[in-house]
């Protein structure tokens, strides 16, 4: 186990006031059987109308409005968190489980990406928690880490066809070959323990457990 301070600022400037502002915040920590979140301070600008939720993963959401003329939006997100209490988490309830079966516009596979998948050497009789590690481990081997190749708005397919990517681009292939395999999963964002910067990877169900799966970078 280990205790973590996190801290995490988000400012963004408009070229002009902006009203009628709505919007959704998801980034904050919750509460699960792999970590415990000890302290939570959570500061919004603007903060007129605030209001809180979850959406259907069980992400915590800060829903918000300003009606007033303002020029920038900024949060920060800071506090301490134990973690490494579990490897996993508990599944979730089998009516729950459909929405991880469906791609989004990032993890819909292509040619590519099914041909891909169509050569891989997924043995009969292999688990789900193994086939999405022997995924995981062959995306590895297969994908090259580059920074810059690509940027928040690049596809699954498009970063198989370019053979690199970073993080978000694991985590999108991953996912999508999941999918192909029938094994629940989706695309998570957090932070890198011992870097200042946020981090992706693939959340995938097996065997009722869900089963945290980090492509390794290098």
């Amino acid at each position: 186990m280990k205790d973590l301070i996190f801290n995490y600022t988000m400012r963004l400037d408009f070229d002009e006031p902006v009203k009628n502002h709505r919007f959704t915040v998801k980034c904050v920590p919750s509460d699960s059987e792999r970590q415990k979140i000890k302290k939570l301070d959570i500061s919004i600008f603007p903060d007129e109308e605030l209001s809180k939720g979850t959406d259907s993963f069980g992400n915590i959401c800060i829903y918000g409005s300003s009606d007033m003329p303002h020029q920038c939006f900024e949060i920060s997100v800071k506090g301490e968190a134990v973690t490494g209490l579990s490897d996993h988490e508990t599944g979730e309830a089998e009516y729950k489980v459909g929405m991880y079966r469906y791609p989004t516009f990032y993890t819909v596979p292509g040619e590519r990406i099914k041909a891909y998948f169509a050569g891989l050497e997924l043995k009969e009789g292999m688990s789900a928690f193994e086939k999405a590690a022997y995924m995981s481990a062959q995306l590895h081997r297969d994908f090259k880490y580059e920074s810059g190749a690509t940027d928040i708005n690049t596809t699954a397919e498009a970063a198989m066809e370019l053979g690199k990517g970073v993080c978000q681009d694991y985590s999108h292939i991953l996912t999508a070959l999941c999918h192909l395999a029938g094994i629940p999963a989706r695309y998570v964002v957090g932070m890198l323990i011992g870097e200042g910067a946020s981090h992706a990877w693939g959340r995938c169900m097996t065997g009722g457990c869900g089963m945290p799966s980090t492509p390794p970078m290098t």
